[in-house]
Parts: structure tokens; sequence; C-alpha cells
């Protein structure tokens, strides 16, 4: 991929990227479109319906979707014991 055409993608979503970070974007993306050459040597690769699931499972049953009602946010920030503009503050988890 171009140099030219990556930073068209980076335009249109809105992201800031540095010419450095262009340089690892253009490797990362050869290595990638390198691995997929492959792809071409399979013979009638047409005719593979695509995997929709990775995981086939005929015993898998999945519950029925169904909206609810969801609680007051008032009522939950009320509950909680720390909050900050209508979000819960939690202690940090990661370090």
């Amino acid at each position: 991929m171009e140099r030219e055409e990556l930073k068209r993608c980076a335009r249109r979503i809105m992201l800031d990227i540095t010419e450095e970070d262009y340089e690892k974007l253009e490797k990362e993306l050869k290595i990638i479109l390198d691995g997929t050459k492959g792809f071409s040597k399979i013979e009638n690769l047409e005719q593979v319906e695509p995997l929709v699931f990775p995981i086939i499972d005929d015993n898998k049953i999945l519950r029925e979707d169904k909206a609810e009602v969801s609680l007051d946010t008032d009522d939950v920030l009320r509950s909680s014991a720390y909050n900050h503009l209508n979000q819960i503050k939690i202690p940090k988890v990661v370090d």
C-alpha cells in the first residue's frame, strides 16, 4: 500500500499519524499482504463457503434476546459510593 493511500485512509478516519508511524505501518502492512499471497495458490478457493462462525457446535443453544427495562441512571448513581459527571468511579484495576 502506497504512503499516499495510507494518508488518505488516515484522514478519512481522522487519525493523526506521524511519518515514523507511517513507516512502521507500511512495514506491517507489507508483512500482512505478503502473508496473504499464499491464498492464490489454493485451488477452487472461490468454491469454498466462507466461515461465518469458527466453532461448529450443534448443541449450542443461545437465549432469545429480549428488550428489558434498564435501571434508572439517577438511582444507580445514588447507590454508588463514588461518582462524577454521571459516571461511577471505580478503583484502578490495572497498573
